[in-house]
């Protein structure tokens, strides 16, 4: 007997070829737009069940492109930030540099050095921070791509056992169709059937085939299953080798920034060490200094003392002198007269001499004392 039957659905195909009997030979199901399609050439009855061959499945990819322009903007942005904290710390260190080698030369004044240590601490911590902030991003970010990339595949495969699952009962519900349909056939040819040879019973076909059918299938299943897991594994051993070599990286880098952490705080702490040393030495210095113009200021105030008393006493002795010498004029012109005169007469005069003694100590005038003659 000879029969054609064709199915339509919502989004699925079904054809089917002639058939002389319960049998399948070829069935492929299209993962793209879930279409399928079964071309059907079974032996006859009396040849025996037929066989199954040329199964396979695909599933159709899923598109993530939203989601990763999303990660990707987010990690342009954050490489961005990045890269501008990295130009402000390199713009300080070069400060930092010159003003290190101006106080080498002499040229810093010495109110900027607590300064100077201040900048030095504030950009050597916050380049530890940096280091560390980076580390945690490089972390986070690795871990979000790693979950990302799962949910993905999971999503995926579950969208496809889906669709798998759907073509399998689909299949089921033709299947039953079709034998329904040559059960049907084959009642309204039993009288014409009576005088043939007997055949063989076709619900054991049928279940033959059946059993064949779902066997195949549950094979199928185990393999894509099995593909799929090692494909996943597969992805996840690659994932987690390019993980483990971004984290060693990441950890060398981190070791490195910490070395030269380490090296600029001993420069640091030398510089520290020389600047107190040259703080002591000049604050010993500015002590001894301080000491002699104490000393030297004290001298000249003596001095001082010792200039007004002398000037007291060369005036008092300059005044003694101006007296004496207009006494000794005065007796002069006495003498002077007598001596030319004889024995004239003339007008008597008195002379007295005010003798003024004062001691003077310091400047100041201790005690004084006259005597009149």
């Amino acid at each position: 007997m000879t029969s054609t039957l064709s199915y339509a659905s919502s989004g699925r195909s079904f054809s089917g070829g002639s058939f002389r009997g319960p049998g399948l030979s070829s069935i492929g199901v299209g993962g793209g737009s879930r279409g399928v399609a079964l071309v059907g050439r079974a032996p006859s009855m009396h040849r025996g069940s037929g066989d199954m061959s040329g199964f396979g499945f695909g599933g159709g990819d899923l598109s993530a492109t939203a989601n990763e322009k999303a990660t990707m903007q987010n990690l342009n942005d954050r490489l961005a930030s990045y890269l501008d904290q990295v130009r402000v710390l390199e713009m300080s260190n070069a400060d930092l540099e010159l003003r290190i080698k101006e106080y080498l030369g002499g040229k810093t004044a010495p109110s900027s050095r607590d300064n100077l240590s201040y900048e030095l601490s504030r950009i050597l911590n916050g380049g530890l921070y940096l280091s560390i902030d980076n580390a945690k991003l490089a972390a986070d970010d690795f871990r979000t791509k790693n979950v990302t990339q799962l949910t993905l595949a999971r999503s995926d495969l579950e969208i496809r056992i889906e669709g798998l699952r759907e073509d399998i009962i689909y299949h089921k519900k033709n299947h039953e169709e079709e034998m329904a349909a040559m059960r049907t056939q084959m009642s309204g040819n039993v009288n014409v059937q009576v005088a043939a040879a007997p055949g063989e019973d076709l619900n054991r076909i049928l279940s033959e085939i059946r059993e064949q059918y779902e066997t195949l299938v549950a094979k199928n299943q185990r393999e894509l299953d099995k593909e799929t897991l090692a494909k996943e594994v597969a992805a996840s051993a690659a994932d987690l080798n390019t993980s483990k070599s971004e984290v060693t990286e990441i950890r060398r880098t981190l070791q490195s920034l910490e070395i030269e952490l380490q090296s600029q705080q001993t420069m640091v702490d030398a510089l520290e060490g020389t600047l107190s040393e040259t703080e002591l030495r000049y604050s010993v210095k500015l002590g001894t200094m301080q000491v002699n113009i104490t000393g030297i200021e004290r001298q000249l105030q003596d001095i001082k003392a010792e200039i007004e008393r002398k000037d007291q006493e060369y005036r008092m002795l300059l005044d003694i002198k101006t007296r004496l010498e207009m006494e000794i004029a005065e007796y002069r012109r006495l003498l002077d007269g007598e001596i030319g005169g004889g024995t004239s007469t003339g007008p008597t005069r008195t002379v007295k001499v005010k003798t003024i003694v004062e001691e003077v100590v310091d400047g100041k005038v201790v005690s004084s004392s006259s005597t009149t003659e």
